[in-house]
């Protein structure tokens, strides 16, 4: 087990058909006429198809992120070092969206997002946070969408423990902007790029503490 010698806080240092050809034989004189076989696009969805689609689906999700500011960082009896960040690292979430039309849906879920250091005998440390997420998505097909919406997040909380002591803080709420896109390979399966910007993480306990959670990420989602 590793042991935390110490540990810093960033602030301490300062997603056909076709018609079928028609005869028609009237009486009297024998006229013929047929009608001209016409190409019709085959159906391209169920609608077309004629089958009822529930609009309403639950979802839910789990990914990894990436970036923003160090909040903390840790040393280890080893000499290595870990640190938490504003935008990372670990993101599980569940929600349901609403199929408007053919090419719009619309997405609301709620999340547990964190980020902590290496376990060590001696001490501990995470930053944690509670996202609700509202997305609109234009789909180009079948397989592929892109999204965009806000993020808002409650209850950010860090705490420290180790050497010189121990720390909880809380910070302000925040928002931020989410543009990403998806790749469905099939109906209940969702893989997602996503970039969120304009995050920032003002503390509580510290005057002058403020973090950029600017942060990407990769997502994956089940839908039932």
């Amino acid at each position: 087990m590793k042991y935390l010698l110490a540990f810093i806080t960033t602030f301490m240092l300062s997603s056909a058909h076709a018609l079928e050809n028609v005869t028609s034989t009237p009486t009297g004189p024998e006229i013929s006429t047929a009608t001209t076989a016409q190409e019709v696009s085959p159906p391209t969805n169920a609608n077309q198809m004629g089958v009822e689609i529930n609009p309403v689906r639950f979802l839910v999700g789990a990914g990894l992120t990436f970036g923003a500011d160090t909040i903390a960082t840790g040393f280890y009896a080893d000499g290595t070092t870990d640190k938490i960040t504003a935008g990372g690292t670990i993101l599980f979430y569940a929600g349901a969206e609403y199929r408007l039309n053919d090419n719009a849906s619309i997405q609301g879920t709620i999340g547990y997002h964190f980020d902590s250091l290496k376990p060590a005998k001696n001490g501990d440390g995470s930053f944690s946070r509670i996202p609700i997420e509202i997305m609109a998505y234009y789909h180009l097909n079948d397989k592929f969408r892109l999204g965009g919406g806000l993020r808002f997040v409650n209850s950010a909380k860090l705490k420290l423990s180790g050497t010189p002591g121990t720390i909880n803080d809380t910070f302000a709420s925040a928002t931020g902007l989410v543009i990403e896109g998806e790749w469905l390979p099939d109906p209940r399966t969702g893989i997602k790029l996503r970039s969120v910007s304009g995050e920032k993480y003002q503390s509580n306990n510290f005057s002058g503490a403020l973090f950029k959670g600017d942060h990407i990420g990769i997502l994956a989602n089940y839908y039932f």
